[in-house]
């Protein structure tokens, strides 16, 4: 994986979990615990707040007011991935529709719950 790819995994993964050790996300990232570090500093340095617990019941959270905001998509946009939704089927060959739909009604939820505009596109 990516440099950039780790750091949004990494992201993510404090989104979800209070507290993680650097030795778990190097464990699963399969890198070395210094590249963690240097990590975290890159999150700090772009102002994601991720706090630093020392000890040994310490590790990485992040700030639980910090979200990763919805995509921006406007009409055009969500309308394309609502036809490529439909035209990638498993009856048309398409062996990950089940997982594509699937995204697809998230990013729908999400988009339509936060924009008036689009409930007439859905």
């Amino acid at each position: 994986m990516s440099k950039l790819s780790h750091l949004l995994e990494l992201i993510i993964m404090l989104q979800r979990k209070e507290l993680t050790t650097a030795s778990e996300i190097a464990e699963i990232f399969n890198v070395d615990k210094k590249t963690i570090y240097r990590y975290v500093e890159a999150l700090k340095a772009a102002n994601i707040p991720v706090e630093s617990k020392k000890g040994r019941y310490g590790g990485f959270s992040i700030n639980k007011d910090f979200y990763i905001k919805y995509p921006k998509l406007d009409s055009k946009e969500l309308e394309a991935l609502l036809m490529a939704a439909k035209m990638l089927t498993r009856e048309k060959g398409f062996f990950y529709a089940d997982e594509l739909q699937s995204a697809v009604m998230k990013i729908k939820n999400t988009v339509v719950n936060n924009k008036d505009e689009f409930k007439d596109t859905v």
